[in-house]
């Protein structure tokens, strides 16, 4: 039952994802030129401001959901995690939704990374991640983003890296401490 369900969401967000590029592609001719989609054409200028807004909140200690959709690495993973962040590192996490590992044949568990690296999913270091992502140094056919206003983090973060593989990114509950 459980892998019928995490089949139905990676379909489903698939479909959104692709729904989503096909209507941004319809409705901007004046997208980028590179094969890379985001949000707006001006993701640099969100992107300084989003860091300027985070950066003048002095945020440091904070508590943020995370909730994680991989197709990217095998296993297809789903995942929902809280983390609590304490002098810019990863002090606890409380995971909500924990995806399941397949069974290789060896009887090893396999488990995908991008839903268990919670470190990986602070704010820093999805910021490092958009820089990348302007500068060319990460390679992916597709990928948008969201700020939150106020605090500047970052809300959505979509990849879609090759083929049919997607990784899909949400923030919410944001709490600075």
């Amino acid at each position: 039952m459980k892998k019928l369900v995490c089949t139905l969401v990676i379909a489903t967000l698939w479909f959104l994802a692709i729904t989503a590029c096909k209507s941004n592609q319809a409705n901007n001719q004046d997208a980028l030129a590179s094969p890379t989609w985001v949000a707006t054409q001006d993701v640099q200028g969100e992107y300084s401001n989003a860091v300027n807004r985070w950066q003048s909140h002095h945020v440091s200690n904070y508590e943020i959901t995370v909730n994680i959709s991989s197709s990217v690495l095998p296993p297809p993973c789903s995942s929902k995690v809280i983390l609590h962040v304490q002098g810019n590192s990863l002090f606890a996490f409380a995971e909500i939704e924990t995806p399941m590992p397949i069974q290789s044949s060896d009887g090893s568990e396999i488990n995908n990374p991008e839903c268990h690296d919670y470190g990986n999913y602070m704010m820093e270091k999805q910021f490092e991640i958009i820089e990348n992502l302007l500068a060319g140094k990460l390679s992916y056919d597709k990928w948008s983003v969201k700020f939150d206003p106020t605090y500047g983090y970052i809300t959505e973060l979509i990849f879609v890296p090759r083929g049919e593989a997607i990784r899909m990114v949400n923030f919410s509950n944001f709490r600075q401490r």
